[in-house]
Parts: structure tokens; sequence; C-alpha cells
């Protein structure tokens, strides 16, 4: 890993702190927004008004103040995009191609994003993470609570999971959504 990519990660580092930190000021309590979708208990989160002023504050500091100088440019915006995604979903196993063809569109535009104190991407792609959860959970009791039927002749490997992430398969219809790997 090169001195950049530290100084990168340590910056961020930084300003998840100071955004944590910041919220306590504020007396936020972390579950003000909270909405159910369904239900479930399963909910949608979304950022807080003040959040905005906060990153904008973050963001000047870092940038003005910092011993480590940095430029938050795309080059930047995207190691923040490749790193968020990555923490999410490491394996693959949640996100399907067609999302991650959603949040490449704003890929370059984190940067931007950062210095307008908008945290939006952040939240959607998160939501998106949990309701792909909650799919993948479901899937999984739905196939548990299936009945083994010991008279077909029949395989079935951990390939149906692994693909998962790539094609998103309707067990009881048999169909697929045609989505590219990522």
């Amino acid at each position: 890993m090169t001195k950049f990519h530290s100084k990168q990660i340590n910056t961020l580092i930084i300003i998840a702190v100071l955004i944590v930190a910041g919220s306590f000021f504020t007396g936020n309590t972390f579950n003000n927004n909270a909405t159910p979708i369904a239900s479930d208990t399963l909910t949608v989160i979304k950022p807080e008004k003040n959040y905005q002023i906060e990153n904008q504050l973050i963001t000047s500091i870092l940038t003005r103040y910092h011993f480590k100088e940095f430029e938050i440019n795309d080059s930047l915006s995207n190691l923040i995009y490749n790193r968020y995604i990555d923490a999410l979903d490491h394996g693959k196993n949640y996100f399907l191609a067609s999302d991650i063809e959603l949040f490449n569109k704003q890929r370059y535009q984190l940067d931007d994003d950062l210095y307008n104190g908008d945290l939006q991407f952040y939240y959607d792609v998160f939501n998106v993470y949990l309701k792909r959860l909650n799919e993948r959970m479901t899937l999984t009791d739905s196939l548990l609570n299936t009945e083994f039927d010991y008279s077909i002749d029949e395989e079935k490997g951990i390939s149906f999971y692994l693909y998962y992430g790539r094609v998103k398969q309707n067990i009881t219809k048999g169909s697929e959504n045609c989505i590219l790997d990522y």
C-alpha cells in the first residue's frame, strides 16, 4: 500500500470519527429518522439535516488543517467508493450487478458531495444493502423450510449461493434476472 493510499485511509477514518463526534455534540441519537419499510424490522435510514453542515465543516477542516496535505478529487472519490462497496459486500454476495451499475453513476461524484455536505449516496447504498440482506435471509429461510424429496435425483451445491450476487434467481418460478458480474 502506498503512502498516498495510507494517507487517504487515515483521512477517511478521521472524517468518520469527526462525524460521529459531531453527532454527539448536536444531540443526535442516530435513530430519529428511521421509518419502517414494511411489517418487518427493516428500516430505511436517511441523513439528518444537520449532517450536511457537519460534513462540510469536517471536510473544510481536513482540507485546510490536516498535517498531511491531500486533495479531494475524483481519484479520492473513486477510492472512497471502492472501499465503501467493499466494506459492505466484500464477498460480492449481496449487491446485484444492477445495483453496482446504479451506484457507479455516482462513483466520481463523491468528492463534490463531500464539499456540498451531501451524504445521501452512502445512505442509499446502505439501504440497498439492508434490502438485499433481508432478501437473502428470506431466501435462505424458504430453502431451509422446504421439505426434502429424496425420490428426485438432483444436485445442489453451494454454486447457487456463489451465483446469487451476480444473478438473482426466483426459486419458485425458476426464472433469472439477467445481471452482469461486477
